[in-house]
């Protein structure tokens, strides 16, 4: 019985490693890590690695150790691939960006109405395989403040992936070009 005991607590402490999108992805892979703890790039300077590096066919990920638990994390970033907006829910530091906007806080909602939508609601994703993540930050946030937003992003994700029994894959596309504000010039008046 002590025995049992002892394997069940050594069990309890194990390690354990979450892949996103896929442990499937990361395996198919070349991949090289930023260490969020360590690099001084800023968030631009951090998208700007990770594109020269997939244009190399060389995934970079990062790496996310809290408890028992690491989350490597492989982001992707837009090069002009085509996306159906609506598959694409957009999150800031602070808020989640879709229909007049949500705090972060209802950030586990929000996920599971993008992810279970199916198509029924037009903003949400068409379907669950077809359902990702934009992240914007600020541009000149280090890798402190990315590895924040990215743990909230992923333990929320890690409670709806649990209902759908492990079946979801988080894909996740570093963006800063939302920070630009582009002027809207107004129409020319109707004469």
């Amino acid at each position: 019985m002590t025995f049992f005991n002892c394997k069940t607590e050594l069990n309890k402490s194990a390690n354990k490693t979450i892949f996103y999108p896929s442990k499937e992805f990361f395996e198919k892979q070349k991949v090289v890590e930023i260490d969020l703890e360590k690099t001084n790039m800023n968030f631009k300077e951090i998208i700007h690695f990770i594109d020269g590096n997939q244009s190399q066919r060389v995934r970079a990920f990062v790496a996310i150790k809290e408890n028992n638990i690491t989350r490597k994390i492989i982001p992707f970033v837009d090069n002009g691939g085509y996306r159906k907006m609506k598959n694409v829910l957009q999150i800031k530091e602070d808020s989640i960006l879709i229909d007049d906007n949500y705090p972060i806080k209802d950030l586990n909602k929000i996920l599971a109405r993008h992810y279970e939508n199916n198509g029924k609601i037009l903003k949400y994703s068409d379907s669950p395989k077809r359902a990702s993540i934009e992240l914007t930050i600020d541009t000149s946030s280090n890798g402190s403040d990315l590895k924040k937003i990215l743990l909230t992003l992923t333990k929320e994700f890690d409670i709806l992936n649990a209902n759908h029994m492990d079946s979801l894959e988080l894909n996740i596309f570093f963006d800063y070009f939302r920070q630009m504000s582009i002027p809207v010039q107004p129409p020319p008046p109707i004469e």
